[in-house]
């Protein structure tokens, strides 16, 4: 089997989604998503850089801050939760945009 025989047949599967109305619509309104996700992730690439500089700050040597874990863990729950949330948000609002879209043009 070639390889491009099966590169068709994956491009097959993929004319799903042109032929499915309410995958059409999911599709589009994640690809509307896109740059909301990338605003995000500007965002959340400042978390890090002022976490690192505060733990910096306040826990210079970890020998010396036996509790510095506690800072350490909080942040990872907070940025993961934000980051997650986050993503959930835009994704909901470019959904409810292409629903509200949608009900309009009909």
């Amino acid at each position: 089997m070639l390889p491009a025989t099966g590169a068709f047949s994956v491009l097959r599967v993929l004319r799903l989604v042109s032929m499915v109305p309410s995958m059409r619509g999911v599709v589009a309104a994640l690809l509307s998503a896109l740059p909301g996700m990338a605003s995000t992730i500007g965002l959340m690439a400042l978390v890090p850089y002022i976490s690192a500089v505060m733990a910096t700050k306040l826990f210079g040597v970890m020998a010396q801050s036996p509790y510095a874990w506690i800072f350490f863990v909080t942040y990872l729950l907070i940025a993961t939760f934000m980051v997650l949330n986050l993503f959930i948000a835009v994704i909901v609002n470019a959904m409810q945009l292409q629903v509200t879209e949608d009900l309009k043009s009909t």
